[in-house]
């Protein structure tokens, strides 16, 4: 798809600069106005029994509302993908060309039916990052219905802000009237660098409302669609595969405001953990 192409320039701009934020592609006014008036296919594991298919029908048939959907296997989609009526929220394999091992991430990617020749020529009107690819489904199933919100309130910010681009939108984002200190970030305790693991090394650092807790706490708070909460979804490796990205988003549970999304590499110095550097740059 067309974000391949814009995935290797983030990929060596962010390698480069210790700050550089991460870019979210956006379609162009058409793209957004064909997307609104098609019906939203979402794309379902070949699996017999699938986490994600579950909690994506589960998802997509609570929150989903800007247009009419169905819900579609791969198989389907294929034949199904030149169908000009069509628009399509699909699980795709991402990767960095510039990266000489050739990581691939999972990312959930919102695009277009058409005459396109090649899956990579359909446009692609959003992507988030999922996992790295191979991961378990039990890392980010259940914050499927926070993605799900995501994507679908990113068309709707396209569609009233036409001159955002995949440069600027980031920033639109994380400047909106609401801010990460007027919620309450849930962290699971596992994803949270030793330097802030404990509750007076966090707020000491942090001059928000805060819970450590656990999965389980989380996915209830997701579930029940708290209105002033905020969660972080955390990308890493898996231990001993040698790969070293690790990616960080904290966002709203009822509307998916994007509050703070960034990267960083992994060494020893930082792990793939929420970092100190983090908790001051997203009270920015």
């Amino acid at each position: 798809m067309k974000y391949l192409y814009l995935l290797v320039i983030i990929f060596v701009f962010i390698a480069n600069s210790l700050n550089a934020q991460i870019n979210i592609p956006v379609g162009t006014s058409d793209e957004v106005n064909m997307f609104l008036k098609r019906t939203t296919c979402f794309v379902l594991k070949d699996e017999l029994i699938s986490d994600y298919n579950d909690k994506i029908e589960e998802s997509v048939e609570k929150f989903w509302t800007i247009t009419p959907y169905k819900f579609i296997g791969t198989a389907d989609f294929h034949k199904m993908r030149y169908d000009k009526s069509y628009a399509f929220i699909v699980l795709n394999q991402v990767y960095f060309e510039k990266d000489k091992t050739n990581t691939k991430f999972d990312f959930l990617i919102a695009t277009l039916g058409g005459n396109y020749k090649t899956i990579n020529d359909m446009p692609t009107l959003c992507a988030i990052p999922l996992c790295y690819h191979g991961n378990d489904e039990e890392n980010y199933v259940y914050k499927l219905p926070v993605v799900i919100k995501f994507v679908q309130n990113h068309i709707k910010v396209c569609k009233e802000n036409p001159e955002l681009d995949e440069k600027s939108i980031v920033e639109f984002y994380t400047n909106q009237s609401e801010n990460i200190l007027d919620k309450t970030l849930y962290i699971n305790k596992n994803e949270i660098d030793s330097e802030i693991k404990s509750k007076s090394s966090f707020s000491a650092n942090y001059s928000g409302n805060f819970e450590i807790t656990d999965i389980e706490a989380i996915k209830s708070i997701i579930d029940n669609n708290e209105p002033d909460a905020a969660i972080l979804h955390l990308i890493k490796p898996q231990l001993g595969n040698g790969l070293d990205r690790c990616f960080k988003l904290v966002v709203g549970t009822e509307n998916a405001q994007l509050f703070y999304y960034d990267m960083h590499s992994v060494n020893k110095k930082k792990p793939a953990l929420l970092l100190k550097s983090d908790l001051k740059n997203m009270q920015k």
